[in-house]
């Protein structure tokens, strides 16, 4: 009887959790934790990143560039092994008021690649469950070039008009 209890409770578990993946999603992105990774070279940012992905079919690294992605630009970077956490480039409103230039932008792998490089041998997968896996990736993000692409569009105002 207790093991049927346990069964079903660790079934349940396993619903909801990929349930919450889903629920998660934005834009096609897969739920994510940004962190901080030290001290990147100069216009850069270093970090760490995990996403929540399907199984994996060889594009877990364009799932951990559209998720870096999306957290320096709306989320920023959480404190984390050596490195002080950094602010969202834009609040997640611009996300609403600008979903068809992010949309294609987030959807775009080329303009993924452009302003993220993943360290080489630094993914991870880590199985959750019967459906989920944990990628674990460094990478560096290109702030300064993302924040002038997103200048050039007019998404971000240009620190040029404060002078």
């Amino acid at each position: 009887m207790r093991m049927k209890v346990i069964k079903y409770l660790l079934m349940l578990i396993g619903v909801f959790t990929s349930i919450n993946v889903d629920a998660q999603n934005n834009m096609g992105i897969p739920r994510y934790e940004l962190f901080s990774y030290g001290v990147g070279a100069e216009g850069t940012y270093s970090a760490e990143v995990f996403v929540y992905v399907p199984k994996p079919k060889g594009d877990t690294d364009t799932y951990i560039r559209k998720a870096t992605l999306h957290g320096v630009i709306f989320k920023g970077l959480a404190p984390g092994n050596g490195g002080k956490g950094q602010r969202a480039m834009l609040s997640s409103s611009s996300e609403a008021d600008n979903s068809d230039f992010f949309n294609n932008f987030l959807n775009d792998t080329a303009e993924c690649c452009r302003f993220v490089d993943i360290v080489e041998g630094s993914i991870r997968l880590e199985k959750i469950n019967k459906k989920t896996y944990k990628a674990r990736a460094i990478v560096s993000v290109k702030k300064d070039m993302l924040r002038k692409h997103l200048e050039d569009n007019k998404i971000l105002d240009s620190f040029k008009k404060l002078f």
